[in-house]
């Protein structure tokens, strides 16, 4: 059974077994969040644009104050005005986590286990953070994304698995992970450990691993029932200096896969700078703007899921102010200034050239409307304004909570 069809299968179960469990302890509670985003973009065949959307919906119930269960769901339409506005349109539905956690204290400590499927508080995403010590988002504005609550991973803890964690008294965490997957068409089962904390000027949060990929294929190609010949190490960590609301020093850096045993009849090797992720932004805070400058090497599946960032390797600054007042509204107006080469990574630096740079600009403009957050957005690369129908995009969004 596929992983999404078994997910599904829970996924309704659970929402079966919900009332009884509901019965079995006395008092159950939910909270949630949920957003929705459209997107629009012209098009060179047509005077209607493309028009698509995508949504999610996050959700946690706390049952008798002895389980948490958590579930996050999403919905990504093809063009709707292609379809048209009020008739069906095709869309991508996906359960993007499933998971059930337990805890129980001893003495000062707290301990967590967690049963899940999915994807679960994936190392480059600071939901472990948010989860675990209650700080708001530290993630840098420019890689804000739509897609749900956990935001984009430098390695993904996804599958089928579990965790351990045990949170001390002083704002620290560790973290064990076991899980099993099906990773570019490969099965293969991987052990993580986690180290997180959160201070008053700072925040950190690593964690490394190892993955035995199976295989069903010795080197002269015959069947065999399991065959583990190599191992993949992989790490990352995320690290602020200051606050959200100060000047700091955001870092971020991370290695998808280091290949212990490459196939060189299959041109593997050891380390790809395609694996190699960093996001580096120093923010500066003065009375009126905020300035966050940054450079970036992320892989080329992670900037298509990104509306500010339309290549893998580049440099950006973010200039905003978040206290600009209209009537009863708190706005926060922006841009985005991003240099990147559609053509350029980090293993054909040597390539870049004037000829290939884009500079995108992109205005934002966000605030607190009916108690969620609603925003605007556009991009558009100012080096080939004359071609602007294929970089020019617009998007509005909101996020609640429930």
């Amino acid at each position: 059974m596929k992983r999404r069809t078994f997910v599904n299968f829970l996924f309704i179960c659970t929402l079966l077994f919900f009332p009884s469990a509901k019965m079995l302890f006395a008092e159950t509670f939910f909270n949630g969040y949920s957003g929705a985003i459209a997107s629009i973009q012209p098009t060179e065949e047509s005077l209607i644009p493309d028009m698509s959307m995508e949504a999610f919906l996050a959700g946690q119930f706390d049952i008798g104050g002895i389980f948490q269960l958590r579930t996050e769901i999403s919905i990504e339409t093809e063009d709707i005005l292609d379809y048209g506005v009020f008739q069906d349109t095709p869309a991508i539905f996906s359960i993007e986590e499933l998971s059930l956690t337990t805890r129980f204290r001893t003495d000062s400590t707290s301990h967590f286990i967690t049963l899940f499927l999915g994807e679960y508080e994936s190392i480059g995403s600071d939901l472990f953070l948010r989860r675990q010590f209650g700080i708001q988002s530290i993630t840098p504005k420019i890689t804000e994304t739509w897609k749900g609550i956990s935001g984009n991973a430098i390695y993904p803890f996804s599958g089928l698995g579990g965790s351990y964690v045990t949170k001390f008294a002083i704002p620290m965490a560790l973290g064990a992970y076991i899980y099993v997957n099906n990773k570019d068409d490969v099965m293969s089962s991987s052990a993580d450990i986690r180290f997180a904390g959160v201070y008053r000027y700072g925040a950190y949060d690593f964690s490394g691993g190892i993955t035995f990929p199976f295989e069903t294929q010795d080197a002269t190609g015959d069947n065999v029932i399991l065959l583990i010949r190599t191992v993949d190490l992989h790490a990352g960590f995320s690290f602020i200096i200051g606050k959200r609301y100060t000047s700091a020093l955001f870092i971020q850096a991370g290695i998808n896969r280091i290949r212990m045993n490459p196939n060189e009849s299959k041109d593997e090797k050891v380390l790809k700078l395609s694996d190699l992720y960093f996001f580096v932004e120093p923010r500066f805070v003065t009375k009126k703007l905020n300035f966050h400058f940054s450079l970036f090497n992320i892989p080329v599946d992670m900037a298509e899921d990104l509306f500010f960032i339309s290549n893998p390797l580049g440099c950006n600054l973010t200039v905003f102010a978040d206290n600009i007042s209209l009537g009863k509204l708190n706005l926060c107006i922006g841009s985005h200034i991003t240099v990147s080469s559609p053509d350029v990574t980090l293993e054909k630096i040597n390539t870049l050239s004037k000829d290939n740079l884009a500079l995108q600009l992109a205005p934002f403009i966000s605030s607190n409307v009916f108690g969620g957050t609603l925003n605007i957005a556009a991009k558009i690369d100012i080096l080939n304004i004359s071609n602007w129908k294929e970089s020019f995009m617009f998007n509005a969004g909101y996020k609640v909570m429930l």
